[in-house]
């Protein structure tokens, strides 16, 4: 009998200017990332210029020095308005597709993982092109990518990842890490459409809160 492969599905990556990774200065001055970083044992000197490949190689060692078989490295959508525009001002970090294509390519045990706001006016010509990359899934976090996975505007999307048997992995809950445009977008109710579309979701956080005001 096969033993079951181990995989973490759920591992962001971000970085300042490689492979078109954008952080918003704000975040970066923030002492609780500053301190994040520090844990993963990246001192001040990588933070101010070389973060992107201090985050790339300590999660390639972390990756490596596991238990787990594969993981799967996130890409992350900018915020963007209903026209499907990116909000640079209200994104606090970007991660490009290709990026995360780029770092699988290297590192054999990394999976790609797109992220695609689904009122892009390309969304759904950038989820083929990323399927057919090899993307093993599509990333979404409502609150802070500005839209609402309940908006009829995501049908179609939705009926495209079934299509392609391709799993959704949405933030559900409260969130902490990022800014929060519209916390009611991470109710997982809003999911249903993407159900009865036949797709496969993935309820991240398990819509659970972090704090003892969230719902």
């Amino acid at each position: 009998m096969t033993s079951p492969c181990i995989i973490d599905a759920h591992i962001h990556i971000a970085g300042t200017s490689a492979g078109g990774c954008w952080f918003h200065p704000r975040r970066l001055r923030a002492p609780g990332f500053r301190i994040m970083l520090r844990s993963l044992g990246i001192e001040s000197a990588k933070i101010a210029n070389h973060l992107d490949q201090a985050l790339e190689e300590r999660l390639a060692q972390a990756v490596e020095e596991s238990p787990l078989e594969q993981a799967v490295v996130l890409a992350f959508d900018w915020a963007r308005d209903g026209n499907g525009e990116p909000i640079k001002e209200l994104s606090d970090f970007y991660v490009p597709n290709d990026y995360v294509f780029q770092l699988a390519r290297k590192y054999p045990k990394f999976l790609p993982g797109a992220s695609i706001h689904p009122f892009r006016e390309d969304a759904l010509e950038e989820l083929h092109r990323c399927a057919k990359a090899g993307a093993v899934l599509v990333k979404w976090l409502p609150a802070s990518q500005n839209f609402s996975p309940g908006d009829p505007r995501c049908t179609e999307f939705f009926e495209a990842l079934q299509r392609l048997r391709m799993p959704l992995l949405c933030h559900t809950g409260s969130e902490g890490a990022t800014r929060n445009l519209n916390k009611a977008w991470n109710d997982p109710r809003l999911l249903r459409r993407a159900l009865e579309a036949g797709g496969t979701v993935i309820a991240a956080h398990c819509g659970m809160r972090s704090a003892p005001h969230d719902r």
